[in-house]
């Protein structure tokens, strides 16, 4: 409770005055969120610890057989409406097996991302808009590589009416996710109307290559285009081409399709992804670690409780796979309905499948967690489950192993998302 206490002291009273000393009037909001997500797969019930397409035939030993548990903290100033801050802390215990005082299950990470965004013009059709430090999962209009993942990255915008012309860099994925691409620099323009836009791109990648990796290159350029159209309030169809253009091997070639259905306590997300071979080429490096040589559930490169929540598909999974050409299918559903009083059942579904078109096999990923949910408050709730889905700490990116047989699962969840705490009206 000291670290909560002094992170929301300084967040809600200090900062505010240092940002605003000197200035005019200036309107402050302040909100915080706070989410807690832990998770216990019962392993001392399960003799059969067989995995499905995973590295070692074996699920591996990992927090969520011990109650990994997290609570994330989040403070966002609003200033005039224009500017913000988000200041995180987050908080997590690895493993309830080794004892609360335990340092090496104990670990503690920020998250801080800076906003602005303002009129150039009087009438407002001319805006700047930057984002700039720790982006978690954000969504870039893509679909094929840079999704589904956090890094360090800065972006910038001028919008002109429907148009916005936009810049964006990433920071070394090599240390983050085993992509072997050590900094991007990306140049989009972009159109959009209330149901469609149109994204295209140019993307400069800085490489690893020999001997440190396997591209052809120390840089190269992919040229993309995305296109997203909102069928209904409930639907959404996106498609995206990319080519990547390397001096030393032909043009290569990624595509896909993503249609997204959303109703109530109902969501379906299917994808069809094809790359060719030398599209992934050089991708698939061999950092970093997620354990340390030694054992224990910390490396040297932290993979948070946060992200196993999330969907099992991302562009390390295909880069890792194989170097031939490939045809993927992404399926997720979740699925919550109510059963009687404040009892009600759910079920997730992931399903990958990856088909190697050169050799003509394929291997399908499916994932499930389904049971019951006691929701104690509309904001808490606990649950227990059946599963097949492990944090994995093995692989070089953040990902989970499948097991062949049920786990019986216990979990709880808490969300309260931006609270308000407090406005206030400065003056220099």
């Amino acid at each position: 409770m000291t670290y909560i206490r002094l992170f929301i002291l300084l967040t809600a009273n200090i900062i505010p005055f240092l940002i605003c000393f000197g200035q005019d009037s200036i309107k402050i909001e302040s909100l915080i969120s706070i989410e807690t997500e832990g998770q216990h797969n019962l392993a001392a019930l399960n003799r059969n610890f067989d995995c499905i397409n995973c590295i070692t035939g074996k699920i591996g030993d990992n927090p969520l057989h011990h109650l990994g548990i997290y609570t994330g903290i989040n403070h966002l100033l609003i200033f005039d409406n224009r500017y913000s801050l988000e200041t995180g802390l987050y908080l997590e215990e690895r493993s309830n097996s080794g004892g609360n005082n335990t340092l090496s299950n104990l670990v503690i990470f920020p998250k801080i991302l800076l906003t602005v965004g303002d009129s150039i013009t009087k009438n407002g059709s001319v805006e700047y808009f930057i984002k700039g430090g720790d982006l978690w999962n954000e969504e870039i209009g893509d679909f094929l590589r840079i999704y589904n993942i956090d890094y360090q990255g800065l972006i910038g915008e001028l919008r002109v009416k429907k148009l916005t012309f936009g810049f964006m860099t990433i920071g070394d994925l090599s240390k983050n996710i085993g992509l072997d691409l050590h900094q991007l620099y990306k140049f989009s323009t972009e159109y959009k109307s209330r149901r469609f836009s149109n994204k295209a791109s140019i993307t400069i990648n800085e490489l690893f290559t020999q001997p440190v990796g396997l591209h052809p290159t120390k840089s190269d350029i992919n040229v993309a285009n995305y296109a997203k159209y909102n069928l209904s309030k409930n639907t959404t169809v996106e498609g995206q081409f990319e080519m990547r253009l390397n001096e030393k091997s032909a043009p290569s070639y990624a595509s896909g399709v993503r249609v997204n259905y959303t109703h109530k306590q109902f969501k379906i997300k299917s994808v069809l992804r094809y790359y060719s071979g030398t599209f992934n080429l050089g991708y698939n490096g061999d950092g970093p670690r997620y354990l340390w040589a030694g054992g224990g559930y910390i490396g040297p490169q932290l993979y948070p409780l946060k992200n196993f929540y999330r969907d099992f598909s991302q562009w390390a999974f295909y880069t890792h796979e194989t170097n031939n050409d490939v045809l993927t299918v992404e399926f997720t559903l979740s699925w919550n309905t109510k059963v009687y009083k404040k009892l009600s059942g759910f079920c997730d579904f992931d399903i990958n499948y990856i088909y190697d078109l050169d050799n003509r096999n394929g291997k399908i990923f499916p994932i499930y967690n389904t049971g019951f949910r006691f929701n104690f408050l509309a904001v808490f709730n606990g649950r227990i489950s059946i599963t097949n889905k492990h944090m994995e700490l093995r692989r070089y990116y953040q990902t989970m192993s499948i097991s062949k047989m049920p786990f019986l699962s216990l979990g709880t969840h808490i969300k309260l998302d931006k609270l308000k705490l407090k406005t206030k009206f400065l003056k220099s």
